[in-house]
C-alpha cells in the first residue's frame, strides 16, 4: 500500500458493524448465471454471424482498454 499512499488504520467497532452489515445486505447465497447475459459473448457472435455474411469487421479501439495515461 506504500505505493498508493495508503496508510494502515484500524477501523473502529462502529465502523467494522457497518460494513458487515452492508457486507450482509448485499450478498446472496448462491450466485445465479441466468440473472446476468454474457454481452462480450454476444457482441462476438454477432461479428461472427457479420463475417458470414460478407460484412466486414472493424475493431473498435475503447478508453477502457488502455491504463490512464496512454
Amino acid at each position: 500500500m506504500a505505493e498508493l499512499d495508503i496508510k494502515h488504520t484500524t477501523p473502529s467497532a462502529a465502523e467494522l458493524k457497518l460494513a458487515l452489515q452492508l457486507i450482509d445486505q448485499i450478498s446472496e447465497d448462491h450466485y445465479q448465471a441466468d440473472l446476468f447475459e454474457d454481452e462480450e459473448k454476444q457482441r462476438i457472435l454477432a461479428a461472427i454471424d457479420a463475417k458470414i455474411e460478407g460484412r466486414e469487421i472493424v475493431a473498435v479501439d475503447h478508453p477502457e482498454d488502455h491504463p490512464a495515461g496512454e
